[in-house]
């Protein structure tokens, strides 16, 4: 059976996930794709405790198991992009920053697939890396950077494939809506929802993204490219959040029947694309 060789950069909560799943399940795997899956190789600058805390082999890890600095690590992250027998590189490291970028765009450019969950890397800088992997003929996937569980990717790609789309319109972020839904049925202001989510672990230490609209701006804008094929400028995408959203906001929203949600709305009009995030009322129905 042919091999086919898989790398992961960065090993915390999911890129360990990942690991797991190709180290446990490795049979179940390579009998569906009809070639023997093997994780050969993780990148992470610490991987005693990464190795420890997730249970992972640590021979798998690059530089025999010692923690790596950045200078090292990028050593590392070279010899995989080189090696002509790995073919796919799983990126979990997370961020926007032109280090990751560069990294990213090299892993393609040299004929490798790279999957990768980083929509704010997809939405922000995602043209240049969608042109390498079309150059290159490589699989740039990204499943689980909208909606995974869904799956909202695999449904538009194989199941719109003969349709136009003209609209999209929907909840995008959990949090946020997590937020808005307690502040109403359970009475609370802003602040206290927003701590009682943080506390449930619905919400990030740093919530701003989920609450400042950024968040689900990123999968819309990543949700655009895909369904509508047009390349918009995330940055200039319209985003309201829900920081500012009042118990008297709620009360009177309740009144009119409706509920105030997080709506990411975008619609193709002769040839352009109108894009928004903002909060809307929605209709108790």
């Amino acid at each position: 059976m042919e091999y086919f060789n898989v790398a992961i950069l960065g090993c915390g909560t999911v890129g360990s996930g990942v690991a797991k799943i190709l180290l446990d399940m490795s049979d179940e795997l390579s009998a569906r794709a009809g070639k023997k899956i093997q994780l050969i190789k993780i990148v992470d600058l610490f991987p005693q405790k990464a190795a420890a805390n997730y249970n992972i082999p640590l021979q798998i890890f690059c530089g025999g198991g010692k923690d790596l600095s950045r200078e090292e690590a990028t050593r590392c992250i070279d010899e995989i992009i080189a090696d002509p027998n790995i073919h796919l590189v799983v990126e979990t490291i997370g961020g926007t920053s032109d280090y990751l970028y560069n990294i990213m765009l090299r892993i393609l450019q040299s004929g490798k697939h790279l999957v990768t969950a980083n929509k704010a890397m997809l939405a922000e800088k995602g043209n240049g890396l969608f042109q390498a992997a079309s150059q290159h003929n490589v699989l740039l996937g990204y499943e689980a950077s909208v909606c995974g569980a869904i799956p909202i990717i695999k449904t538009i790609r194989e199941s719109f494939t003969g349709d136009k789309v003209l609209e999209i319109s929907g909840i995008l972020n959990g949090t946020s809506n997590y937020i808005l839904s307690t502040m109403q049925h359970e009475g609370l202001d802003f602040p206290t929802a927003l701590k009682n989510a943080q506390q449930a672990g619905y919400a990030e230490a740093d919530p701003s993204l989920d609450i400042n609209g950024g968040d689900a701006a990123h999968k819309l804008t990543i949700l655009i490219r895909l369904a509508f094929g047009a390349n918009i400028d995330y940055f200039a995408l319209h985003k309201q959040g829900i920081e500012h959203i009042s118990r008297e906001d709620i009360d009177f929203a309740h009144e009119m029947g409706c509920s105030i949600k997080l709506i990411c709305y975008a619609k193709q009009l002769v040839g352009k694309v109108f894009a928004t995030v903002t909060p809307m009322m929605v209709k108790n129905e």
